[in-house]
């Protein structure tokens, strides 16, 4: 539930506009998440940024398990946002972030959907035709969904 959190505190910020950089970054992510392991994922992962994915995934483990499979795809992500918190702008981010997390083996699948909703709301270079039926069919009820999960999160004591 935790990493859930986590991870909908990023998408939800990224829904209401934020950067990536900010969407990502440790108080934004952690906002309300009081678990210990999580904290410690996030922190693990902002150490592992810029390294790349197959040597994270060779020295904690390749499987579906959490929290490998959120600190995995975290690290991708945040190699993709600059000091700006903007994208690379060459139209590569989103591709060379799917392709690294499909070399490093294993889990792919899970760590790839995770990776695809952060960098598919910044539009890092996911193709046009993608986005463009993003917004004309689904953009207002992922930010319904995500509105629905923030008043949800307020609620809860996790």
């Amino acid at each position: 539930v935790s990493i859930g959190l986590a991870l909908s505190n990023i998408l939800n910020s990224l829904l209401n506009g934020s950067t990536l950089a900010e969407a990502l970054s440790e108080k934004n992510i952690l906002d309300g998440v009081k678990s210990s392991s999580v904290q410690e994922a996030v922190k693990d992962a902002y150490i592992a940024k810029g390294k790349p994915l197959e040597l994270t995934a060779a020295e904690r483990g390749r499987s579906c398990h959490l929290p490998e499979a959120f600190i995995i795809p975290l690290q991708a992500a945040l190699a993709v946002a600059d000091e700006n918190g903007d994208t690379n702008g060459d139209g590569s981010s989103y591709a060379s972030a799917i392709r690294e997390n499909i070399l490093a083996s294993g889990d792919i699948c899970s760590r790839s959907i995770m990776i695809g909703s952060i960098l598919g709301l910044v539009g890092a270079g996911c193709p046009e035709s993608f986005m463009s039926k993003f917004e004309t069919t689904h953009a207002s009820r992922a930010r319904a969904a995500a509105g629905a999960i923030a008043e949800l999160r307020a609620a809860a004591d996790f």
